[in-house]
């Protein structure tokens, strides 16, 4: 059986401390293993966050090394939603609309 391939999108930083002013946004992308599938579907979805959000800051962690880390807890990121491989670009989409407050065409709404 065939792991269904997630990632849950974070968001840290000034912009979402909600700072008056802010370098960028700064996105974690929390995938679920080390497997060539993770990792690729982690990478498609930000190159798809780069390519809908300008001033992206994008790291991408699998879920062993985020624990190693403490990356969540230490820089107090908040969770926007999880990605699936079945529904990536409204599943993206959503939380680029209800997160960060920009249309799938990276312009503020």
């Amino acid at each position: 059986m065939a792991l269904v391939e997630e990632v849950s999108i974070y968001g840290f930083g000034s912009f979402f401390n909600k700072k008056a002013q802010y370098q960028d946004i700064d996105i974690l992308i929390l995938h679920q293993s080390t497997s060539y599938e993770s990792c690729q579907f982690s990478l498609w979805c930000k190159r798809y966050l780069l390519a809908n959000l300008s001033g992206a800051d994008i790291t991408v962690l699998s879920r062993s090394e985020e624990r190693q880390l403490a990356f969540v807890e230490k820089s107090k990121a908040k969770c926007l939603g999880n990605v699936y491989k079945k529904s990536a670009n409204n599943d993206l989409d959503e939380i680029l609309a209800k997160a960060i407050g920009v249309n799938a065409f990276g312009r503020a709404i």
